[in-house]
């Protein structure tokens, strides 16, 4: 998880930084936090690796809305949470879709609490967003209209179920978190994963997809493959089948 901090003013950037130090050492997660003191520096790091949160500042911030309009358009799936001296801006954030809007000063212990508000969130985006990078610009797909994923070499290619495809230099691992957390998404090769919501057939050594898009399934990923498919199948069926109404005495109730 990448948390960043942008304030222009060092003494709330130090607070900041210092607060969320130890809240990392004490927290049992995995979260990087970088801290910016100037929006050159800020929208240079936004270009190179996504956010999943971005606290802050608007004090001191010229041109503040298009500074946030323009944060939207580069990352627009970010949780951004705005802080300020007053509630002055509020509006303002509410039209850039701000999670979150804290006034200062705040104590430690609101401050943490918040912030951890808003981290109970992601879990719940990452199982339908993956982050992508296209044209220089850091944008989410949403899982469900992606029929498969390829990797070749040090490239990694977004198959759409419309037809369109996108390209990044990346690998499975910049995404096994996501791949962990999904239910439909699946590695069942080197070189392939599939998406189980698309998959009409599975055959002996692959998976063929609604538009006859026939995906390979690996021996060492064969077993996994099988049952996974299996329970997905078997869930989506639960999930679709129409219910038998029952009584109170759990016998089925006669139409």
């Amino acid at each position: 998880m990448r948390v960043g901090i942008f304030s222009a003013r060092p003494d709330v950037l130090a607070w900041q930084m210092r607060t969320l130090k130890d809240f990392n050492q004490t927290a049992c997660m995995d979260i990087d936090f970088a801290s910016f003191g100037d929006l050159k520096s800020l929208f240079r790091s936004m270009t190179e690796s996504p956010f999943d949160i971005l606290l802050f500042d608007t004090e001191q911030v010229e041109s503040l809305q298009e500074t946030l309009v323009r944060i939207t358009q580069v990352q627009p799936y970010c949780i951004l949470s705005l802080l300020s001296d007053s509630e002055q801006y509020a509006v303002m954030g509410y039209s850039v879709h701000a999670s979150a809007y804290w006034v200062l000063p705040m104590d430690e212990t609101g401050y943490l609490s918040s912030l951890a508000a808003l981290i109970h969130d992601i879990p719940h985006r990452m199982e339908r967003y993956l982050s992508i990078k296209v044209n220089g610009v850091w944008s989410r797909i949403d899982i469900c209209s992606i029929t498969y994923l390829e990797s070749a070499g040090h490239t990694l290619i977004f198959h759409l179920h419309d037809g369109r495809e996108f390209r990044m230099t990346a690998n499975f691992r910049d995404y096994q978190l996501s791949l962990d957390s999904s239910d439909s998404l699946l590695r069942c090769h080197k070189s392939f994963v599939v998406n189980l919501s698309y998959v009409r057939d599975w055959q002996m050594d692959s998976f063929l997809l609604k538009d006859g898009t026939s995906i390979n399934i690996s021996r060492p990923y064969w077993q996994a493959a099988r049952s996974a498919y299996a329970r997905f199948v078997t869930v989506t069926q639960d999930e679709t089948s129409p219910r038998t109404p029952r009584g109170s005495d759990g016998e089925e109730v006669s139409k």
